[in-house]
């Protein structure tokens, strides 16, 4: 063998290599998420750079900052408007973040839908293709689509059962910073704190709260399983994990890169188990951790629910655009 064909596959090795890399990349892109390195939803985020990575033959390669490291949502979503971000994995109902988007807060209204089945319905539906074309056109950004559902939120305690507002009483909950959220928890009984997911830990421990709102899958990717005892399933807010890019890097891409950019998605999500096999994946989890789940008694949860609503129905989503979701088949 010559001198110049081993150089030649000298090259090349190098070349594969790079590939492997990134650095071989036509494009070399970014993806933020708040999700902890290692976690579930962080693994999800890797998963959809692979599928880009593997559909385009290496010539799309996505480095994934997870962690919250960007910042939080509101700095993260700036830099996607900017296209100083390509990729970020959210919640659907993330534009909310920009005042441009409020209508997007009627997604943490309680019971807005009856299950999750619904709000994937939802998600095919003509009025949520309208609100979401209208949120890229007015913060530069674009839904690639959903990947994952989410455990709904319910209510988890440290100390004591609840299964009725009526065991509420002076009860400290941690809840996320919205005004219409703490009214109706105010309403079922306990004294509402709202705080940042990555102080939830810290404050269960010290006592600062008793409990928290989120779904039985962040007991687990937080850790909080080892200080809180009691889960009660009211599963008032129902939501799952997208790809939102930025508009900037959307019109970069050509028709192929955007497809695959879609595909990328779409494969993710079927590679999922059902939502009921996850949801029994970990209730059997929460249960061998010595966990007990706790029936509620929805009626109590749901009386107070409407009145709170219409109080907040037109300030901080459209007149009329709860029920109009809420009453969707």
């Amino acid at each position: 063998m010559s001198r110049k064909t081993i150089s030649m596959l000298g090259i090349m090795a190098l070349l594969i290599l790079f590939a492997g890399s990134g650095q071989g990349a036509d494009l070399n892109l970014r993806l933020g998420s708040p999700a902890p390195p290692n976690s579930e939803q962080y693994n999800l985020a890797v998963k959809f750079t692979k599928n880009l990575e593997d559909l385009s033959k290496g010539a799309i390669h996505t480095e994934v900052i997870g962690g919250g490291l960007l910042g939080d949502p509101k700095q993260t979503l700036a830099q996607l408007r900017a296209g100083k971000l390509d990729f970020w994995f959210m919640p659907i109902e993330s534009p909310m973040f920009a005042k441009e988007c409020k209508e997007f807060f009627v997604f943490f209204a309680p019971f807005l839908f009856r299950d999750q089945q619904h709000y994937r319905r939802f998600l095919d539906s003509d009025l949520f293709k309208e609100m979401i074309n209208g949120a890229e056109k007015k913060i530069n950004i674009r839904y690639v689509g959903i990947i994952v559902d989410r455990a709904p939120r319910s209510l988890s305690t440290a100390k004591r059962p609840i299964a009725s507002p009526d065991d509420m009483k002076g009860l400290k909950m941690r809840i996320p910073g919205l005004p219409f959220i703490a009214e109706v928890w105010k309403a079922w009984g306990a004294s509402p704190t709202p705080l940042k997911g990555s102080d939830i830990y810290q404050a269960l421990q010290t006592g600062m709260v008793d409990g928290d709102d989120n779904g039985i899958v962040t007991l687990f990717e937080r850790g909080l399983m080892e200080i809180l005892k009691y889960h009660t399933p009211i599963n008032y807010v129902h939501s799952g994990l997208c790809i939102y890019v930025s508009g900037t890097t959307w019109q970069k891409l050509d028709d192929q890169q955007q497809a695959w950019a879609e595909k990328a998605t779409v494969m993710v999500d079927q590679e999922q188990e059902s939502y009921n096999q996850m949801m029994k994946r970990y209730y059997d989890k929460a249960k061998a951790k010595g966990i007990t789940i706790v029936e509620p008694d929805m009626s109590k949860f749901h009386a107070p629910v409407n009145e709170i609503l219409a109080k907040f129905d037109g300030k901080f989503w459209p007149n009329g655009l709860y029920q109009k979701i809420h009453t969707m088949p």
